[in-house]
């Protein structure tokens, strides 16, 4: 790991404050917590900002860190719900019960912005750590002159073709879904069809402007935090470098901070310690202690689809 250099302390504390701050859903959240926890343990003085569910989620492992000595704590913000048109409670993505709430979900999630801009004029950082999916939050840190950096929980090659797609949408000049095409600029020829694509880099795509959103915020970020490391990308890490102009900082994977515990923090990231969860958690490791050493693959199809992660045995 080699955080930024750029990340310098402040005021009579020799520990570098940071914010970290996910988009409102486990599968953002999980990698950016593990991410905290990593810079926690190498000295900074960490702050998770998260819903108030998301937050009970993660709490567990936060607060045992928290009491091994970590510098690191979570802050709660309650989801603008209703003043987006939302209704039943819902605070994080995972939890919405169809998708035609997705677009209510969206617009609170970046009513959260002045909430985080005057939580930082209160409470000030050294450095920002926001989710690559939300532009807005790093708005007020470069008005207080704070540094920011864009974290992914995925690589370096996810960000260079996905970049490609939206700069040079070779995408729209294909006849059709199964047609190949050819994505320019990257280290390796790479070649895909529209029906593998993300909605959001489709022809006529309306989520086509949050991403135009969140490249227009990556243009002033101070660089990226990758959950990827040299050994798996170099070329990609090196690419995105050369082709953004921002440094790239490749710390993962993080889930590794996990390694160390007792079992408890695995058990229950991004559940929560309830009872029912972790009866399921058991049942689950029962299960597993009966099948051969290596003879299980865990397929999870993506966080938020419901359903379409199972496990299955692989045959030796």
């Amino acid at each position: 790991m080699r955080p930024s250099s750029s990340v310098a302390s402040s005021g009579d504390t020799a520990a570098p404050r940071m914010y970290f701050i996910p988009f409102p859903t486990p599968g953002h959240a999980l990698p950016m917590s593990d991410l905290a926890r990593l810079f926690a343990s190498r000295g900074a003085d960490a702050t998770l900002v998260l819903t108030c569910a998301n937050a009970a989620r993660l709490g567990g492992p936060v607060a045992r860190a928290a009491a091994a000595g970590l510098r690191i704590r979570i802050i709660a913000l309650t989801l603008p719900a209703e003043a987006a048109g939302l209704t039943g409670g819902h605070e994080s993505a995972d939890d919405l019960p169809n998708r035609e709430l997705a677009g209510p979900f969206a617009i609170a999630v970046d009513l959260l912005a002045p909430l985080f801009a005057d939580l930082l004029r209160r409470q000030p950082a050294d450095a920002v750590v926001f989710d690559g999916v939300l532009p807005w939050a790093a708005t007020a840190a470069p008005e207080l002159g704070i540094p920011w950096y864009a974290f992914t929980g995925t690589g370096c090659f996810t960000l260079a073709e996905q970049r490609a797609l939206l700069l040079h949408s070779p995408q729209n000049g294909v006849a059709s879904d199964t047609e190949p095409f050819l994505v320019p600029g990257l280290p390796d020829a790479v070649r895909l069809t529209r029906s593998r694509l993300a909605e959001a880099t489709l022809p006529g795509a309306h989520s086509r402007e949050f991403l135009n959103r969140m490249f227009d915020a990556e243009r002033a970020t101070s660089g990226w935090v990758v959950n990827s490391f040299a050994d798996l990308e170099q070329r990609y890490i090196e690419h995105y470098e050369k082709d953004t102009g921002k440094p790239v900082f490749a710390v993962g994977p993080v889930c590794l901070i996990n390694g160390d515990g007792d079992g408890d923090d695995t058990l229950e990231r991004g559940r929560g310690g309830e009872a029912d969860t972790a009866a399921e958690a058991a049942r689950v490791l029962r299960w597993l202690d009966t099948k051969p050493a290596r003879s299980v693959v865990y397929f999870c199809i993506g966080g938020l689809n419901s359903g379409m992660d199972w496990m299955g045995r692989v045959q030796a």
